[in-house]
């Protein structure tokens, strides 16, 4: 690996407050995205489940990083 992949992995991984955002609106995008383009749903229903998934997801995979680090 060489060192700026190197360097932007240890900044994502020393600052969460950077990681975190990003992995809730990655989900949350992709989420929102087929509900909409699946079930036809209304961007004002599917955009707050979307977001909820997002905040689980980014959690479940703090969490699981804590643990395993």
């Amino acid at each position: 690996m060489n060192s700026r992949a190197r360097s932007g992995d240890s900044l994502f991984r020393t600052r969460p407050t950077l990681w975190f955002p990003l992995a809730v609106t990655v989900p949350a995008l992709g989420y929102v995205a087929s509900r909409l383009l699946i079930s036809g749903e209304s961007p004002a229903s599917a955009a707050p489940l979307g977001i909820v998934f997002g905040v689980v997801f980014a959690a479940v995979a703090a969490l699981a990083k804590h643990v395993l680090e």
